[in-house]
């Protein structure tokens, strides 16, 4: 797990799952759901979907690619057994983390940047 990259572990089902939440796995999130404001939104009233909960956890976890190949609704329907109340805190956690920025996240892309100046 590189948590320098906003990387978080979750067990599903006794499956460890590597969340990253890549450029490219918010794009596909906000396709299978809605907009990310408004994901966090719905978390923060409390009025969230298991739809963007396995939005979020399916794309993030495609994204790492060291999980299984998992569909949508197999994501889906193992969250459900996990328990949708048990696994959504991680799935807002991945996504407010994103919206609030990271500095280290910052620093790896200066740093990349600086190179390919060179």
């Amino acid at each position: 797990m590189n948590s320098y990259v906003g990387e978080k572990e979750l067990e599903l089902c006794g499956e460890v799952l590597l969340l990253r939440p890549s450029f490219e796995a918010l794009v596909e999130i906000e396709s299978k759901s809605r907009p990310l404001t408004q994901i966090v939104g719905a978390f923060a009233k409390g009025d969230f979907k298991i739809s963007d909960v396995t939005a979020i956890i399916y794309c993030t976890a495609k994204a790492s690619n060291k999980n299984p190949l998992l569909s949508f609704n197999e994501v889906g329907e193992m969250i459900l057994a996990d328990g949708l109340m048990k696994i959504a805190p991680i799935a807002f956690d991945v996504i407010s983390n994103v919206l609030s920025g990271d500095e280290d996240r910052k620093k790896k892309i200066a740093s990349i940047l600086t190179e390919k100046k060179k």
